[in-house]
């Protein structure tokens, strides 16, 4: 390989400028370093690769001598040594059941829940009974369940379907309390009606004398 002061020579040999030969000596060392820079990048990155595929191989060989090296589960034996026919002793497995508590509706207490099957019966929209009972149970703790039925048949329901609140809804609202919840009105007495008359007069009579207004008394 042909070194920068070699190369200088044959260009001022050649009739080459001193500058120009400096130039060109330059411009061939930069060459060859960035040359030998990016071989050496090349060299490095392909070693970085071999480390890669070689410790890849190693975990995969790790995985499959743990893989073999585990013993399958074996169940536990019961405690008779000496099963019938010469039989191999019967497995026994663990049965879980799951607790009660984590049913909501196995919380609720049977005298809570008592009347709710005359509301569900009786009310006209029988939709989302799980929601209904928890509704319920906090309902009966306000008012009586005959009190709640009974304001559920005396209510006057839309004939649609779709206008009825839903059960848990309608007792989550205390709806058994409305005043207007279309309880037939009661029948007044004669006694009653007559009250209401003379009380009536009563207040015309003196809206009368106030206004000057002269009452003719039978």
């Amino acid at each position: 390989m042909t070194t920068v002061s070699e190369l200088i020579k044959k260009l001022v040999e050649l009739g080459a400028p001193l500058d120009a030969a400096l130039y060109a000596a330059k411009f061939v060392e930069e060459r060859e370093r960035g040359a030998s820079e990016e071989i050496a990048r090349l060299v490095e990155e392909d070693r970085q690769r071999k480390e890669k595929r070689a410790e890849q191989k190693r975990k995969e060989r790790v995985s499959r001598d743990c893989r073999a090296t585990v013993a399958p589960p074996v169940a536990r034996q019961s405690s008779d040594p000496s099963p019938l026919n010469g039989s191999p002793p019967t497995p026994i497995y663990k049965t879980y059941i799951t607790p009660p508590s984590l049913n909501p509706l196995t919380n609720i207490r049977p005298r809570e829940l008592a009347g709710f099957d005359l509301f569900w019966s009786a009310y006209p929209r029988r939709e989302g009974k799980g929601r209904a009972e928890k509704a319920w149970v906090k309902a009966v703790r306000l008012a009586s369940p005959d009190n709640i039925v009974e304001a559920v048949h005396a209510t006057k329901w839309a004939e649609e379907k779709q206008f009825i609140p839903l059960p848990a809804s309608w007792l989550n609202d205390r709806r058994w309390e409305d005043e207007l919840a279309g309880m037939r009105p009661r029948r007044a007495s004669e006694a009653e009606l007559e009250a209401e008359e003379r009380s009536r007069l009563e207040i015309l009579n003196r809206l009368n004398v106030q206004n000057g207004v002269k009452v003719n008394e039978h």
